[in-house]
């Protein structure tokens, strides 16, 4: 393209340049001919002849034998070419016949089958093509391949092309420009206008049903405008570079969440192609598109679809309407024919004036990822869950902790999880959502409205402490649905009708005290001060483990505060491991008193004598999200909310899938050695295994004494073993000087020269190691100061032979290990002097009950029998008691009885030498005359007082809810849409089975049973059982009334449980003033929706005596009347659907209960 000027400009310049003339030599050409040269023998490339196309045909037209033939041989031209012979002279002479099995003729067959070899023959020979099908007469056709060079480039065409194609772009900004190239030539432009002749046929014969190619043809195999390129370098699409099986096998590598370089690198593996990594992206993109919906719906509508289509999820969308500022919830209902359901949202969400639903709403204008395209309404938040975690939430219930991360969608919500604790002592999830903010109005939803949808059963009722951080917003939301503080007629209203509420404590030691920027730089400076103020800082924080670890006692905790604020108060630093200046012991103090004791509630040990399983941190939590976004298939910040969804649910499969295997694994195997199982329990998992091993192990170190006929004295041997459970804290206190000199202390220091403190920094730094962690030595000294600082006690336990009502025999102690961990202690192995058996723990910890809860009907029937047997203690057996009352006499044991008696029900200070011991004198006033043995009321010894109620966890009026002095808001009236599985937990069938085992009774209000009340009984009888046949009966009659029935019950209930309300609450409204509320439509039977109200109604009553039986009593009467005015004469229903008696009829083997894997 260069004209004769250019070549003259070019050759004078590079003439002129320095060097120039070093570097030519005589004979050789300038750069100009040179460059002319190039592109002479560029233009001559451009034309060439193709080489041999091959492709595999049949040997004849009645042999399937394969040979391989070249196309270009077959392509003469017009001249010495001939047109494609006609039907009648078609033969094995002139025409090469494809084998039989292609015979169709179809889109997708030539797609696949003919095309895809044709494009690969040309590509090995240094081209691509184009192949177009053209119809013919009498049904013949044929496919038509031409260079790609052999049509000119339309732009207007192609313009048109990208206007079409749907944008993925987030943004409302115009497009930018792209500059796109083309392989076509261009009409008019110099030195890229020449079209590529080359062409052949392949054609269809209607009548024999076969593809065939012509021996001669008027193609032509020269190609012009363009050089052949290497194989390599030629880009296909997919389909044609790949088979559909390896396409296949790639599709399921990015369903499996593989990244995208990684099956592009699967694909080469396998194939030796190479795809670029757009064509791979793009094979993911519409997988996704068609999975989850079409790439112009929102990452809501895609996340809708999912979570709504998918078996064996459950989910809950909570929506506001933009424009109106109305709440509406999705629910995914549990029938097989209706996926969605769309609600009232029955609760008030709380906020403020500053934080609602309806300034959040407002402020997500504009996020049209957030938008449900059918409804135009914006996504608040979503809460979701599996079958698998429903069923592990059923069987494991008592603990829960959750807490929020931040990191795994694109739409940069906190992802927050709720989790559990298996028979492992493994962690599971129970519950995901996406909140919408840390508000307490988002929190109040998920544990309010969300966690009952998605956990029907009781399971939500049997959890025992509900783990989190200090949030404010979080803590308000969960005490206001747990009741396990709370006077027993405000706790019957609550969800979490027995769950306490306990804060991290790493939290609050952490990060409010050793992190926080308003501790952090004195701390980190009295520890740099010297090696000993580094060790006193250190046990004092120890010591702050120990109030919320070990002080069981509310007598425990009140004494050691005491000492502590002693400690921090003393004057006389020189008799302390190391010394701290009064200001900087003063800002302790003050993180101790503000910060730490007033929160005792929610920190301390001494509150919290429930099934904790030994947690006192959301560690838990932390670590699984930690593990969650580190996970090579976890969510990532690019992630939308769908794909986010998929890959936990996902991961959390893979993971519950290992779990089950290895349950299944340990349930039908057994310990190799013969050791091993004599100590051992074969139905017990490793973890319960390794505890009750350790417990019975340290039995040895425990002596007894027995004081009565069915009473033991159990206590450490301390003289020999100075140790207690998690409280082994060294030997010998005389370590310390022996690594340091006390005498060298911080202020020597300054009369040191120069050698000798690079020496003392040495030995510093060999006692405390580098930043992130200490050595051995330092260690030790830490241990023997916390010895020598921390006040412990001497234990003496108590256990007791106890005898059931039914004749069975249980051994209880007074420790808390049972209470809070549900398996043996290692006193009661004292008393029993065995190794573990069956009967030891809890049926939570064994292995068949995770493999064949749910699984099984009979299994899980005897399952939740033991379950639901509330025992104080372990079961022993008739020959264990005989032994155990035959191996010791009363009034004698292993050590005399005042060594005993010495700490029982006392507080005991363990040790001879510690700093309490040696400043006795001076601490008279704590300590008393007997500085080491501190009295206790015996009514005091397990105080277990209810926690003062804060304004967060009080009954709300009908004024309308208050938190704090701030008035709360409702956000409009509310819907929800929710979608669950047809799986059912095994609580929630017996709960339903519970509901349909009475028979219908007929009776009147004043008689129970057709016996009067007498009220003077009233305490002693159950008012739910005794008023039942009355209830079924209204329950019937209300069935027979349709809706109408439903509204009359639903107003006469809450009629009656707002007057027991305000008869508690001392409210001035009057019950005539209650607006009934609205009733909750059709879903389920009346007897099933409002048991729990008519049972809490009961309760209420019972309480009351006399007055709430009659209330209960006219209350029930007026309703039944107002539905037999209702009914008028029409059938009274007696529909029952008693799922036992379903059971028992059902075909043999198959069972009722919906279980993952069974849906439709």
């Amino acid at each position: 393209g260069f004209d004769d000027n250019a070549y003259e400009v070019v050759e004078k310049a590079l003439s002129q340049s320095e060097g120039q003339s070093a570097r030519q030599q005589s004979g050789s050409m300038s750069y100009g001919q040179s460059l002319r040269n190039l592109m002479r023998l560029q233009e001559d490339a451009n034309t060439w002849t193709c080489p041999p196309l091959l492709i595999n045909v049949a040997a004849s037209s009645t042999s399937d034998d394969i040979i391989q033939i070249d196309i270009a041989e077959t392509l003469l031209g017009r001249e010495g070419g001939r047109n494609v012979p006609s039907p009648e002279k078609r033969n094995d002479d002139n025409c090469y016949w494809f084998a039989k099995i292609f015979n169709i003729n179809t889109d997708e067959f030539r797609e696949k089958e003919i095309v895809r070899e044709i494009k690969a023959a040309c590509r090995a020979a240094g081209f691509t093509v184009n192949c177009k099908y053209k119809k013919m007469e009498y049904g013949n056709g044929c496919i038509e391949v031409k260079c790609c060079r052999g049509t000119y480039h339309c732009e207007e065409k192609s313009l048109a092309h990208n206007r079409k194609k749907a944008r993925s772009t987030k943004s409302n900004a115009a497009p930018k420009a792209i500059k796109k190239k083309t392989t076509k030539p261009v009409h008019g432009q110099d030195g890229n206008d020449t079209r590529c002749p080359f062409h052949f046929q392949i054609y269809w014969d209607e009548k024999r049903q076969r593809w065939f190619l012509p021996k001669i043809q008027r193609g032509n195999r020269v190609h012009c405008g363009h050089s052949p390129i290497d194989p390599a370098d030629i880009k296909l699409e997919t389909k044609n570079s790949i088979s559909p099986e390896e396409e296949e096998i790639a599709r399921d590598s990015l369903q499996s969440h593989i990244s995208t370089a990684a099956t592009q690198n699967l694909i080469r593996t396998r194939t030796g192609e190479t795809l670029s990594w757009q064509q791979v992206y793009h094979m993911k993109k519409r997988q996704e598109n068609a999975q989850y919906g079409g790439n112009e719906n929102t990452a809501c509508d895609r996340l809708l679809h999912y979570l709504t289509t998918t078996d064996g999820i459950s989910c809950t969308f909570l929506f506001a309407d933009p424009k109106t500022h109305l709440l509406s919830e999705k629910v995914k209902k549990d029938k097989r024919n209706s996926a969605l359901t769309v609600e009232q949202l029955g609760k008030q969400l709380l906020g403020d004036d500053t934080d609602s639903p309806a300034i959040y709403a407002k402020g997500l204008k504009g996020r049209k990822e957030l938008i449900h395209t059918e409804t135009g309404e914006l996504m608040l938040a979503v809460a979701f869950t599996t079958d698998n975690q429903r069923r592990k939430f059923d069987m494991f219930p008592e603990f829960v902790s959750g807490d929020d991360t931040e990191g795994t969608n694109s739409e940069k919500r906190s992802l927050y999880t709720l989790l559990g604790k298996d028979q492992n002592e493994k962690v599971f999830p129970i519950a995901w959502a996406f909140m919408p903010s840390k508000s307490q109005w988002a929190y109040d939803w998920f544990f309010g409205v969300a966690m009952p949808k998605l956990h029907p059963g009781d399971a939500i009722k049997r959890v025992e402490i509900v783990l989190t951080d200090a949030d404010k917003q979080e803590t308000m939301a969960v005490e206001n649905n747990i009741g396990g503080n709370l006077k027993p007629s405000v706790a019957e209203l609550r969800l979490f009708i027995n769950a306490l509420h306990r804060w991290c404590a790493w939290h609050r030691i952490n990060r409010n005290f050793t992190q926080d920027s308003k501790y952090k730089p004195t701390l980190t400076r009295v520890k740099n001060s010297c090696v000993l103020s580094k060790i006193e800082v250190d046990v004092l924080e120890r010591w702050l483990w120990y109030f919320i670890k070990n002080y069981e006692t509310e007598e425990e905790v009140n004494f050691c505060r005491k000492l502590l604020d002693e400690y921090l108060n003393d004057e006389q630093q020189n008799l302390h491991i190391g010394e701290v200046d009064k200001a900087d012991r003063q800002l302790m103090l003050e993180f101790i008193t503000s910060s730490f004791q007033n929160h005792r509630h929610k920190l301390f040990e001494s509150k919290f004598n429930c099934a904790h399983m030994g947690n006192v941190t959301t560690s838990a939590s932390e670590a699984y999200h930690r593990g969650l976004k580190k996970a090579a298939l976890g969510p990532t910040p690019g992630c939308d909310l769908c794909i986010a969804a998929k890959k936990i649910i996902d991961l959390a499969n893979l993971r519950e899938d290992e779990k089950s295997k290895k349950a299944a694994f340990d349930a039908n195997a057994t310990f190799g050695k013969a050791d091993d199982r004599e100590r051992t329990v074969q139905e017990f998992s490793t973890f319960c295994n390794d505890k009750l091993s350790t417990e019975s192990e340290s039995s040895d170190d425990y002596l007894q004494f027995r004081t009565a006929e069915d009473t033991f004295l159990v206590k450490c041997d301390y003289d020999k073993f100075d140790l207690d459970f998690d409280q082994e804290l060294g030997t010998s206190i005389d370590q310390i000087n022996s690594l340091f000199d006390n005498e060298d202390s911080a202020a020597k220091e300054e009369e040191l020269d120069e050698a000798e403190t690079k020496k003392l920094d040495r030995l510093k730094e060999r006692l405390l190691g580098n930043c992130t962690s200490v050595t051995a030595k330092y260690r030790t000294m830490l241990r023997e100061s916390m010895k020598y600082i921390i006040p412990r006690f001497e234990r003496t336990r108590v256990v007791n032979l106890v005898q059931m009502p039914d004749g069975t025999w249980v051994l209880v102690c007074s420790c808390r290990l049972f209470n809070t961990r549900r398996y043996a202690c290692r006193h009661v192995y004292r008393v029993l002097k065995r190794h573990p058996t069956l009967s030891d723990a809890n049926v939570r910890w064994q292995n068949g009950y995770c493999q064949h809860y749910g699984r099984s009907d009979e299994l899980t029937d005897a399952y939740m029998d033991l379950r639901s047997a509330e025992l104080p203690g372990i079961i022993v057996t008739d020959e264990e008691v005989a032994s155990i009352k035959s191996t010791t006499r009363v009034g004698s044991g292993d050590r005399d009885e005042d060594y005993f008696l010495r700490s029982y029900k006392k507080l005991y200070l363990r040790g001879s030498n510690t700093f309490w011991h040696e400043n006795s004198e001076r601490l008279r006033h704590i300590l008393g005359d007997s500085i080491c043995c501190v009295p206790v009321k015996p009514s005091s010894v397990a105080s277990t007082a209810p926690i003062s109620k804060t304004s967060s966890t009080a009954s709300h009026s009908q004024n309308g809810p208050t938190f704090g002095e701030k008035p709360s808001t409702s956000f409009g009236a509310a819907k929800m849409v929710h979608h669950s599985s047809t799986f059912a937990v095994p609580s929630q069938s017996r709960s339903d089975d519970c509901h349909n085992d009475s028979e219908m009774q007929i009776g009147n209000c004043d008689f129970v049973n057709n016996h009067p009340v007498d009220v003077d009984d009233s305490h002693k009888i159950d008012l739910a059982t005794s008023f039942h046949p009355r209830y079924v009966n209204i329950c019937n009659y209300a069935e027979s009334a349709g809706d109408n029935g439903i509204a009359v019950m639903a107003k006469h209930f809450n009629h009656c449980q707002r007057r027991f309300l305000n008869f508690f609450n001392n409210s001035t409204i009057s019950e005539d003033q209650v607006a009934a509320e609205k009733p909750p439509k059709s879903g389920s039977s009346p007897y099933v929706r409002f048991k729990h109200p008519f049972e809490v109604i009961c309760r209420m009553a019972q309480r009351t005596g006399t007055a709430g039986i009659e209330v209960v009593s006219d209350e029930l009467l007026v309703c039944q009347q107002e539905l037999v005015s209702l009914v008028d004469g029409k059938k009274l229903s007696t529909k029952k659907s008693d799922s036992r008696r379903r059971k028992v009829t059902s075909p043999p083997g198959k069972s009722t209960r919906k279980r993952p894997g069974e849906w439709p």
